[in-house]
């Protein structure tokens, strides 16, 4: 998970946010950086209702996490926003950009991404 993440998911109300950015975060690895189209039952596997997840959703919009494509009775299409400061190394663990005395390094940092298969 992206450090920015991390520290703008601090301010969430409600731990369903911080499954529902995960499994976020997860698909969108999965689908190669592509949008996702977030079904109530991928996350209700997790135990995160429809009502939770619509609540999460705004909640990562507000924080300027994501952005959504809301559609008539259909599954949401959410894209993850890119924010600078971060990356995720091909193995799933983050990488954190580190500046110091003019050159840049990446220091890399325990996986935070839990693996699970969703069947994407």
């Amino acid at each position: 998970m992206p450090w920015t993440w991390l520290e703008r998911l601090a301010q969430s109300r409600s731990a369903n946010t911080y499954r529902v950015a995960v499994t976020l975060l997860y698909l969108h690895w999965k689908a190669n950086g592509g949008p996702i189209k977030l079904a109530n039952g991928m996350l209700a596997m997790d135990g995160v209702s429809r009502w939770s997840k619509q609540r999460a959703l705004d909640e990562l919009e507000q924080f300027a996490l994501i952005t959504i494509n809301r559609r008539q009775r259909k599954s949401p299409i959410v894209d993850p926003v890119k924010v600078p400061g971060a990356l995720l190394h091909q193995s799933g663990a983050l990488v954190r950009r580190c500046t110091s005395a003019g050159a840049q390094t990446h220091q890399i940092l325990p996986n935070l991404v839990r693996r699970r298969s969703y069947g994407v």
